[in-house]
């Protein structure tokens, strides 16, 4: 399980390094993928397509707008396959609130 981080009003792209439950590394570069981020009543916030989302042999990047990053919150994500809906790799996805001025 990989928690995701990110601050109110910014936009965040997340890079992650893809492995499985014993820490193996999962090559996702010839994968269709789709990342799926959910209130914790399962609610769908954002869906990111595979278009959106950068892939390597050892990791997956993308971003999530600010427009999702509104107020602190606590959800949940998935990185899944979509001819398969296998999960990769899933986790919590936090919205800080930072100090400002």
């Amino acid at each position: 399980m990989t928690t995701l981080e990110a601050f109110v009003g910014e936009t965040y792209t997340h890079t992650i390094t893809t492995v499985d439950a014993d820490g193996n590394a999962v090559d996702c570069s010839g994968m269709t993928l789709e990342v799926i981020i959910e209130k914790l009543d399962r609610t769908d916030v954002v869906t990111i397509a595979d278009a959106n989302i950068s892939k390597t042999t050892t990791t997956v990047s993308f971003a999530v707008s600010n427009t999702y990053h509104t107020t602190e919150a606590n959800y949940r994500w998935a990185l899944r396959r979509t001819d398969t809906g296998v999960v990769i790799m899933q986790g919590p996805y936090v919205v800080h609130y930072a100090a400002d001025n």
